[in-house]
């Protein structure tokens, strides 16, 4: 049996993708919003465990398809050099939103309830929430495109 790396990275990156989009769509629409419910007493410790247990939730998922995105830059395969660009632009917008947005959000929230932070970070999460859902999209149809040229 010979492995297709081609379908193998497609199929990893529309796993990664999906994961990430159910995820986002929960924490946009449920998960920070509810923050505002939790209320001051302990909210530190719910604050910093909460981003404790996410990373082992989202950080694997995030990893594989910033794995794909570098794998594609290298090794495109049939992919069109303007797929892979926006396929790597689309994981590096992520990781920067991440790092500028809601990473400082949670910091301040490691010390306690504020609701002025609580709604910037559900505020800055959309444009995560968006990237993640172009990526939805981009991951199928580089599936789909994998798909053809093999056939």
């Amino acid at each position: 049996m010979n492995l297709n790396y081609d379908l193998l990275a497609a199929w990893l990156n529309l796993a990664a993708t999906l994961t990430m989009f159910g995820v986002i769509l929960l924490v946009q629409f449920a998960h920070y919003p509810l923050f505002l419910l939790v209320g001051q007493k302990d909210f530190s410790l719910y604050a910093s465990t909460h981003q404790f247990k996410v990373t082992f939730v989202v950080g694997p998922p995030m990893l594989l398809e910033s794995a794909v995105a570098v794998w594609w830059l290298v090794n495109p395969g049939i992919l069109s050099n303007e797929i892979v660009l926006l396929n790597a632009a689309t994981v590096l917008l992520i990781m920067i939103c991440t790092a500028v947005l809601s990473v400082p959000c949670h910091s301040k929230l490691n010390f306690g309830y504020d609701e002025r932070v609580i709604r910037r970070l559900v505020l800055t999460n959309w444009p995560r929430t968006i990237l993640w859902t172009l990526r939805s999209g981009l991951a199928a149809w580089i599936l789909h495109l994998t798909y053809a040229a093999n056939l």
